[in-house]
C-alpha cells in the first residue's frame, strides 16, 4: 500500500472500511493494508479512486473475504431486523445518498457500519473522511428515507 493509496481509501473507502471492520469483528483478520494490497489489482477504478465501491464490489468483496456468500439489499428497516432476530445477519451497511448540510440535503453516497439500534436511533460504526473511525454513532430512524437510504445485508 502506497501513501497515496492510503489517502485516497480514507476519502474514497467508506463500504470497503466498512467491510474491514465487520470482517475483523467476525474474526476474520485483515488490515487496511493487506485489503489494498489484495484487491487493488482487482478494480482499476483503485488506481486514482483506491477503495471506492458500488453495491456489488462490496458484495463481492464480502464473498472474497468470507463474510457472506448470500446478500440482500432492502429499504425495509423491520426486514433487517427480522433477519437479525434469527440470527441470519452476519453484518449490514447503511448506504446513504443524501447527507444533510447547512445548506439542505446535498448528494453524497455513503457508507456506514450498522451495528445495533434503539428506540429512536440506528447505530453505525462511521469511517468518517478525517480517517477516524467513529463507534455507535446515532441516524434517527426517522430521517431514513431523506437519507435515500437502503441496507446491503450479509446473511448467513
Amino acid at each position: 500500500m502506497t501513501e497515496e493509496q492510503e489517502k485516497q481509501f480514507i476519502l474514497y473507502g467508506c463500504g470497503s472500511r466498512c467491510l474491514i471492520a465487520m470482517a475483523n469483528n467476525l474474526g476474520i483478520a485483515i488490515t487496511r493494508e493487506e485489503f489494498i494490497d489484495r484487491f487493488s489489482p482487482d478494480y482499476p477504478q483503485w488506481i486514482t479512486h483506491c477503495g471506492i465501491t458500488n453495491t456489488s464490489m462490496l458484495i463481492d468483496l464480502a464473498r472474497k473475504i468470507g463474510i457472506s456468500h448470500w446478500a440482500d439489499t432492502t429499504a425495509d428497516f423491520d426486514l433487517l431486523l427480522k433477519h437479525q432476530a434469527e440470527g441470519r445477519l452476519r453484518g449490514a451497511i447503511l448506504m446513504t445518498a443524501r447527507q444533510p448540510t447547512d445548506n439542505g440535503m446535498a448528494v453524497v453516497h455513503h457508507s456506514r457500519w450498522f451495528t445495533g439500534w434503539n428506540q429512536n436511533d440506528l447505530l453505525v460504526w462511521h469511517p468518517d473522511g478525517s480517517g477516524a473511525d467513529l463507534q455507535n454513532q446515532p441516524v434517527p430512524i426517522q430521517e431514513l428515507a431523506c437519507l435515500k437510504s437502503h441496507f446491503l445485508m450479509f446473511l448467513a
